[in-house]
């Protein structure tokens, strides 16, 4: 008769409500300790690909500004000399190539009168008017000056430095120009690897390709959605970082695929899920395990208060009584059972005295 009416009882059963309970409970606690974790760790895959690309570029940004600092300093010492400021063809032409013996990587050097036109160089070519020219009209005005272009002769970056050359009173008099090439340190540049996939080249403000390892794309063009920030290429399958060489317009880009940039990211992901799977094994089980370990307790006592509502003689209540345990488990259920236990001994005092 009572497991009869127990089964006709509709509703959530307790084992199932608690089971529940437990589960959102440490579900909520974990998935967000997981989820908070996750975030902290993405944040730092991220800044750890960012900081290989960034100090990637800074270094090679770095090396190209100390090489056109130390080699305009160079030519400053040359326009000091005395054959360069006597402004003499013979003597100054002997001066330039001793020097250029010294530094190779120039391959010419040129002294220019105050009215823009070349009267001595280096090597042997055609001596030209440059008044024109930004480097001459700077060093005119006291100021060593560079700029970058594409050699036609050898399609490589070249630097053009002017630096002014002074009489012994300070009075600028001319301008000693140079013109180096730029392959050591471009190749420097170009010619290595960050990562599997990654490399630098350098473009300038209007996306001119100068310096590339794959040579058949200097002189190209890219387009340019930003300057001197990430991603500044219109290009959504590689991560980008460019950075300004100072005092010109050229940009040094690092790039790396993004899927390169992105496996520390994917590695994180991963130990999110997986964490989160793990999670929700462990929750289940143990509000499965103590959903059941306090569930059944109860339904013990709901099963002895069933059996005893129907009970047809005091033996069989007294009997019932026995079974009750009032010294286990949790407070509030010990409490129930000792109340049950009075209750059925009421029920013994009562069948007896009917009895």
């Amino acid at each position: 008769m009572s497991d009869i009416d127990s089964k006709n009882v509709g509703g959530i059963g307790l084992k199932p409500l608690i089971f529940s309970l437990m589960l959102a409970c440490s579900l909520t606690t974990l998935v967000g300790g997981s989820y908070f974790s996750y975030s902290a760790l993405k944040n730092t895959a991220e800044d750890e690909s960012s900081k290989i690309l960034k100090n990637e570029n800074i270094s090679d940004t770095d090396n190209v500004i100390s090489w056109i600092e130390s080699n305009s300093k160079l030519l400053e010492v040359v326009a000091s000399s005395k054959e360069i400021k006597s402004m003499n063809v013979e003597d100054s032409k002997g001066a330039m190539k001793r020097v250029q013996n010294q530094t190779p990587w120039f391959y010419s050097y040129y002294l220019i009168n105050d009215m823009g036109m070349q009267i001595s160089r280096s090597n042997e070519g055609p001596l030209s008017n440059v008044f024109e020219r930004e480097y001459f009209k700077q060093g005119m005005l006291g100021k060593t000056t560079f700029q970058m272009s594409i050699s036609k002769a050898s399609n490589k970056l070249a630097l053009l430095v002017g630096t002014p050359v002074k009489s012994e009173n300070g009075e600028v008099i001319g301008v000693l120009g140079g013109g180096a090439n730029l392959d050591a340190i471009s190749d420097k540049i170009t010619g290595k690897s960050i990562g599997k996939t990654g490399y630098s080249y350098i473009i300038n403000s209007s996306g001119t390709i100068m310096a590339h390892k794959t040579t058949g794309l200097i002189g190209k063009k890219v387009d340019i959605v930003k300057q001197e920030t990430e991603n500044p290429i219109s290009n959504n399958n590689v991560k980008e970082i460019a950075r300004k060489i100072k005092g010109t317009d050229l940009l040094v880009v690092s790039q790396m695929d993004k899927a390169e940039y992105e496996e520390p990211l994917k590695a994180v992901e991963n130990k999110f899920y997986f964490m989160v799977i793990l999670s929700v094994l462990i929750s289940g089980g143990l509000s499965f395990f103590l959903g059941g370990l306090i569930s059944n307790r109860i339904n013990r006592l709901v099963d002895i208060s069933s059996k005893l509502s129907v009970a047809a003689d005091a033996k069989e209540v007294s009997s019932l009584s026995n079974s009750i345990e009032t010294n286990k488990g949790p407070k509030e259920l010990r409490i129930l059972g000792g109340a049950i236990k009075r209750l059925a001994n009421s029920i013994k005092l009562a069948l007896e005295a009917l009895s």
